[in-house]
């Protein structure tokens, strides 16, 4: 058995982890375990992709990007979309012309939440829908393509302590009536 270890050795075909006379070569980072320990690799970031309305409710706890195509669930029928199902969410980016006839566009309470962008033409049909972004504790950057919310009565972000930059392109909110911007702590009045 030695020869064989010593051979496999010399051909650097493997390293011999349970060798009590020589440590094994450590490959990036070194730590200690005990035998029988099972290690599990680290997820990568994990992205849904959403092309059509019935994905929209597809939630998992687990996600931490969603993703919406270009020119998808402008259905009529979606007016409302529960964006909470994704509880893990760190980075929502809607593509253009998107979402067409939503009339909230809610994003509460979502503490992972670090990223959110918009693209063009996206929320469009709705008169008097809404931008609602409240208690979002990671928030850095809200950026909002031309013509999106066009026809939105509100903007509203709130309770977003490490907001850095709010990017509204030409058009946004064109129709809008009422805009609060708040990074602090809940309004009062």
């Amino acid at each position: 058995m030695r020869d064989a270890v010593a051979r496999i050795k010399r051909e650097g075909k493997t390293v011999v982890i349970d060798a009590k006379d020589a440590p094994p070569e450590p490959i990036g980072t070194v730590v200690n375990l005990k035998p029988g320990t099972v290690v599990q690799p680290v997820a990568p970031l994990e992205r849904v992709v959403i092309s059509h309305e019935q994905e929209l409710e597809r939630g998992a706890a687990a996600v931490q990007e969603v993703v919406v195509c270009d020119n998808s669930c402008n259905e009529t029928s979606v007016t409302a979309w529960r964006v909470a199902v994704f509880p893990s969410l760190r980075v929502l980016q809607i593509g253009q012309n998107c979402l067409a006839n939503l009339a909230e566009l809610a994003l509460c309470d979502l503490p992972m939440l670090e990223k959110v962008t918009v693209g063009s033409q996206s929320v469009t049909r709705h008169a008097g829908s809404r931008l609602l972004i409240r208690n979002c504790a990671v928030l850095k950057q809200v950026k909002v393509g031309a013509g999106s919310f066009a026809c939105s009565a509100e903007l509203c972000i709130t309770e977003c302590q490490s907001l850095e930059s709010v990017e509204l392109m030409d058009g946004c909110f064109a129709a809008c009536q009422q805009v609060l911007l708040q990074s602090g702590g809940s309004s009062d009045g």
